[in-house]
């Protein structure tokens, strides 16, 4: 009887087990769990400790989980093993998943001998919320921002470095009205852009540098949808020149997040969700490109406004600026048919015409389209109305280009003009 007790406690301790703790330091917990795990290697030995990724199929991110990662190191290092820290040349490496359960932090430990790609060694601990730091959950946009980029890395460029892209655009608003430009839309694009330039996977470029080193970067185009729960962030990856999808990834999580300052639309949002909008129609093939001089696209009253132009291909185009009140200006052509010479760009706005930002009465979201064709644009029937602010201006563009030729929205730039 007593040898058939020992035999079962063998087996026992020989499997891998699923601790709870909630008397102990949460440090001291990971620290003796990672002893065990690394016991048996050989202190010549060095050790690859990866980032702790989510087991869920969100694979959100918690800056929480960097503390862990380095309270991991500690434990590796007080065992007398050395870290590689690029994971370049190590012969054993430790994987650790989490998964929060309620306000717990289950962490699963995974060591692998890099050889023979075996594993050694797991184990399973469950830290309690009594035992964790307040606040380890806490996350923020930038948070959000990190998470799907990390997403986007491991979708399609895990083994790549360098990789080409252009920050396009990033609008959103609610379930009924999603294409504004807003303080959350500039935020949030601001902290991907922040995470892009940090990411060594990704090489973030502009316009003018992929035009001068003839490079053909992917784009990248932002979206979110925000409700009362929950807000939904995704990010699309585009081919250069085209709008097929290389990839698709989205993270959701809770709406208190957003700061109450960001708000989430344009103040002149019923104006802004009437103007005509690019991502409505359905282009196969990018003829032209469109941006502005600023990258957060947030401009004040008195700022210069400087519009660029890049067709792929030889082409005719109209260019019209929308203003917070809906009223139709075009910019471009001032002279001529509006002809625009392919993988050439121009720039509307400098150096011979100023274009300035008037906010003393109205702002919010203001933009500028583009009407493309492969022959003059003759726009004619289209209304026009007498404003001193801008000569030539003009109501109802699509209906009056319609009439004399076949002109297509094919480029759009939308701005959030903030007030004085």
């Amino acid at each position: 009887m007593v040898k058939f007790l020992s035999s079962i406690l063998l087996i026992l301790a020989s499997l891998t087990t699923s601790v709870t703790y909630a008397d102990q330091d949460w440090k001291s917990t990971i620290k003796d769990s990672v002893t065990t795990l690394v016991k048996q290697v050989d202190q010549r030995n060095s050790v690859y400790i990866d980032l702790p990724v989510d087991a869920t199929h969100e694979k959100s991110h918690y800056p929480f989980l960097e503390t862990i990662q380095n309270t991991i190191y500690s434990a590796v290092l007080s065992n007398g093993l050395k870290v590689d820290q690029n994971g370049l040349s190590n012969e054993f490496s430790l994987f650790t998943k989490f998964r929060v359960i309620d306000q717990n932090l289950e962490l699963v430990f995974t060591l692998l001998e890099e050889s023979s790609d075996s594993i050694v060694e797991t184990d399973i601990i469950e830290l309690t919320s009594d035992l964790l730091p307040e606040g380890w959950s806490d996350r923020t946009l930038q948070d959000i921002a990190y998470e799907v980029v990390d997403k986007l890395q491991r979708s399609s460029f895990r083994f790549h470095t360098g990789v080409p892209v252009i920050l396009e655009n990033f609008l959103g608003g609610t379930t009924e009205s999603d294409s504004f430009v807003s303080d959350l839309s500039v935020a949030m694009q601001g902290y991907l852009r922040e995470h892009l330039m940090q990411s060594t996977t990704f090489h973030l470029v502009t316009n003018e540098l992929a035009h001068s080193k003839d490079i053909r970067p992917y784009r990248l185009q932002g979206h979110y949808q925000v409700s009362n729960a929950s807000t939904i962030v995704r990010i699309r990856l585009l081919q250069s020149d085209s709008t097929d999808e290389v990839s698709n990834v989205s993270s959701t999580f809770p709406t208190n997040i957003i700061p109450s300052t960001l708000h989430p639309l344009p103040p002149n949002k019923q104006v802004a969700q009437t103007t005509p909008d690019v991502a409505k129609y359905d282009t196969q093939k990018v003829e032209l490109r469109i941006w502005v001089n600023k990258k957060n696209s947030t401009y004040e009253h008195g700022d210069r406004l400087i519009v660029s132009l890049l067709p792929t291909v030889d082409l005719y185009a109209r260019v019209y600026y929308v203003d917070s009140k809906g009223e139709v200006c075009e910019i471009f052509p001032r002279n001529g048919d509006g002809f625009l010479s392919g993988r050439t760009i121009r720039r509307i706005g400098d150096p011979h015409l100023m274009m300035t930002i008037d906010a003393s009465e109205t702002w919010g979201q203001e933009s500028i389209v583009a009407y493309t064709s492969d022959v003059p644009i003759d726009d004619s029937a289209v209304p026009k109305m007498k404003n001193s602010a801008c000569a030539n201006n003009r109501k109802s563009l699509h209906r009056g280009l319609k009439l004399k030729s076949i002109a297509t929205l094919t480029a759009e730039a939308k701005i959030l003009v903030k007030t004085q």
